[in-house]
Order: C-alpha cells, then sequence, then structure tokens
C-alpha cells in the first residue's frame, strides 16, 4: 500500500492558477494531477539512467579521482549548514 505524504511546493501563481483550472476542467484534484505529472515525467526520465545509487555513482566520470569519503561529505555538508565558528 503507498501512503500519502503531505509537501509544500512553491510554484509562480500563473503556473498554479492554470494547473487548477486544467485540474477542475479535467475533473480531477489539483494533488492527483500533480502526482500524474511527476509520475510520467519521472519514469519517464529513469528509463534510461541507473535504477540505484550504486548504479550511478559508477556512472560518474570524476576524471580518475576518488569519490570523497562519507565523512567528508558530512563534514563539508554540517560547515555550510552551520557556517564559520568563531
Amino acid at each position: 500500500m503507498t501512503y500519502l505524504m503531505r509537501t509544500t511546493v512553491t510554484l509562480p501563481e500563473p503556473l498554479l492558477e492554470q494547473a487548477k483550472y486544467y485540474a477542475f476542467a479535467n475533473k480531477t484534484t489539483l494533488s492527483q494531477l500533480i502526482r500524474e505529472s511527476l509520475t510520467t515525467k519521472i519514469k519517464a526520465k529513469i528509463n534510461n539512467k541507473p535504477k540505484s545509487l550504486l548504479a550511478l555513482a559508477g556512472s560518474l566520470n570524476l576524471n580518475g579521482k576518488e569519490p570523497p569519503a562519507r565523512n567528508e561529505l558530512y563534514d563539508s555538508y554540517l560547515k555550510q549548514k552551520m557556517g564559520p565558528r568563531h
């Protein structure tokens, strides 16, 4: 069973108005329109892409360099998130 999650999406006002009108004209909800649109878009993109993160990592061209270790990625992320320390 698929559980639905609530999220917030920021859209330009004209696009939101068009989407609401389209949903109403097609007797569906805005949520259903967004789910169907995302599903269609993602399936089209995924068909030619790696199916897992490991396959994706293996497809990256790092010019002979090793990818950074996980702890380095976390440290870098935290430094950006927290800002410089005094």
